[in-house]
């Protein structure tokens, strides 16, 4: 009975305790909260656009927080009657600080970053050489791994501001809308001259520079100096190889195959490059079925004799022979929409047969007295023979294709089928020959 009257009594004093206690705490609680103010805020650029991942935090503090994608930080400090400084800052901005009295309630702060502008220090570049004229050199190793159904030297200086190639199958290229016989091409300082083409004017075929044989190239689009002559277009100067030693190749390929041996022996060195190339695979994908089968041969040797080491005498040698033979079969084309579809189709009689063949030959004698003087005679002749023949017949069938039942087109090549709208015959004949020499006798 003792114990349970003492239970009773201490009942009431142990719940007045524990109530005074979540009282203090809550006041605790209360005082804390009223402790701390919440700041936020936009940092933008002078453009009002966010800025993402902006730091801002207080001076002296850990205390911060890092912008969202829209811009926007919010943060919690305790409240103080002391001055306090925010600092805002971000990554190609010019970072900025707001100071305020005091903080004792929460506040909005909306700031703008500038731009930030970087003074860098001034560099300075030399030159290795002097550039004494607008000549640009040509990587040999470019022109080795050169593409395209042309590859040499011609299809690399195409790539160049200014020039332009008409047609992928020829080596000739034009410079700034000029003729493409308005463009010089040296060897070695002697100048070369290409083929003609009774008709079209443009070489077809293997350009004249051998890749193999080459050691140096310079190509100007204008502004070159006097010495390389009085045409208005461009230059193209090649410097051929001077083997100190034996140096050989043979590529074979299914478009071209090369060959070339250099070698050299006391006071005289050569090298002899032999080239093949037939582009029958290349034209049998055209549209015409046809028995395509042309066929260019080449033959080069640049050799050198040196009296002394300020004497010598160089020859340079090139023999080409082109071949073209084109026998068209039949052709067939369609056009027109797919309700009204039309096809053409032509049957050829007949054959072309062109043969081109050029001789070159160059004989130079240089003296370089001093670096100062270089003297050059040089004797050369060109000759070339060409020859254009064909004689082809067609017979052409133009009909309206019309779907059959099946929902496939059907249509018929005779001129008796309904569907045909006409007929008509075509002959192409030409015999072209053309056979001219230049001889030259130049000082410079």
């Amino acid at each position: 009975m003792m114990q349970v009257f003492l239970c009773k009594n201490m009942m009431p004093s142990v719940l007045y305790r524990c109530s005074l206690i979540l009282f203090l705490m809550l006041l605790c609680s209360v005082a804390m909260v009223a402790q701390t103010v919440r700041i936020s805020g936009y940092v933008l650029d002078r453009e009002d656009k966010p800025i993402p991942f902006a730091g801002v935090k207080v001076r002296g503090t850990g205390t911060g927080a890092t912008t969202n994608l829209k811009g926007y930080y919010e943060f919690r400090m305790q409240s103080t009657t002391d001055s306090v400084t925010i600092e805002f800052s971000s990554m190609g901005y010019t970072g900025v600080s707001r100071s305020m009295p005091s903080l004792t309630q929460d506040v909005r702060l909306n700031v703008r970053l500038a731009d930030a502008d970087i003074e860098l220090e001034s560099v300075t570049v030399q030159a290795s050489r002097r550039r004494l004229n607008t000549m640009e050199r040509v990587s040999t190793k470019d022109i080795r791994v050169n593409t395209g159904p042309t590859g040499g030297v011609e299809s690399l200086i195409s790539t160049y501001a200014g020039v332009t190639q008409n047609n992928e199958l020829s080596s000739q290229y034009s410079v700034r809308g000029g003729s493409y016989d308005e463009n010089m091409v040296y060897v070695n300082g002697i100048e070369v001259y290409r083929p003609l083409l009774v008709r079209s004017a443009q070489q077809e075929g293997l350009s004249f520079v051998n890749p193999d044989l080459t050691q140096s190239v310079q190509f100007s689009a204008g502004g070159f100096t006097a010495d390389y002559g009085d045409k208005m277009s461009s230059v193209l100067d090649i410097r051929y190889k001077q083997p100190q030693e034996k140096e050989g190749a043979l590529l074979l390929g299914m478009l071209q195959s090369s060959l070339y041996y250099g070698s050299s022996a006391g006071r005289f060195n050569q090298i002899t490059g032999l080239r093949y190339k037939s582009a029958k695979s290349l034209l049998g994908s055209t549209d015409t079925e046809a028995e395509y089968d042309p066929v260019y041969i080449d033959g080069q040797t640049f050799m050198t004799y040196s009296f002394s080491p300020n004497f010598s005498v160089n020859f340079l040698g090139n023999i080409s022979r082109t071949r073209y033979t084109f026998i068209p079969q039949t052709r067939e084309t369609s056009f027109g929409t797919l309700s009204d579809t039309k096809k053409l189709k032509i049957y050829f009689d007949g054959q072309e047969q062109d043969l081109f063949l050029t001789t070159f030959g160059a004989l130079s004698l240089n003296l370089v007295p001093d670096e100062k003087q270089r003297h050059s005679l040089t004797l050369s002749a060109f000759n070339s023979n060409e020859r254009e023949t064909y004689d082809i017949r067609g017979e052409y069938f133009l009909n309206d294709v019309q779907l059959d039942a099946g929902g496939s087109n059907s249509s018929s090549s005779s001129s008796d089928s309904p569907n045909a709208l006409g007929i008509g015959r075509n002959h192409e004949h030409a015999r072209n020959r053309l056979n001219y020499r230049v001889v030259n006798v130049g000082y410079r």
